[in-house]
């Protein structure tokens, strides 16, 4: 399981996103149901699975890496959830698993007062 960040300054195309990418040990998400969740700040993201946390993205206190391209998660942004398949990371699908189907038990957007 991966946790990303992906801005203009750090990306993908850039070869850099290991700054904002977690690998975390795999965990049955295909198996069973789990809580996932994330704490967004203008500081700080945060992911939990099962209410433990699995990583930390902090900004940086670095003022050049705190543009906007650098750091963008203090702006509005909108949930999307997808499933990544093959590609860079994940390499050639193997069609015979297809399709692929993501079920989401239910989401809840909560937003400190």
């Amino acid at each position: 399981m991966f946790f990303s960040l992906h801005s203009e300054r750090h990306n993908h195309r850039r070869n850099d996103t290991n700054k904002y990418t977690v690998f975390t040990q795999q965990m049955g998400v295909s198996e069973e149901f789990h809580d996932y969740m994330m704490e967004w700040t203008p500081d700080f993201i945060e992911f939990y699975v099962d209410g433990k946390s699995s990583c930390r993205f902090n900004k940086s206190d670095d003022t050049q890496d705190q543009t906007v391209a650098n750091w963008p998660y203090d702006q509005p942004f909108y949930l999307i959830f997808n499933i990544a398949v093959g590609g860079a990371l994940g390499g050639e699908v193997d069609e015979t698993m297809l399709p692929f189907i993501m079920e989401v038990e239910h989401v809840r957007v909560y937003q400190k007062g």
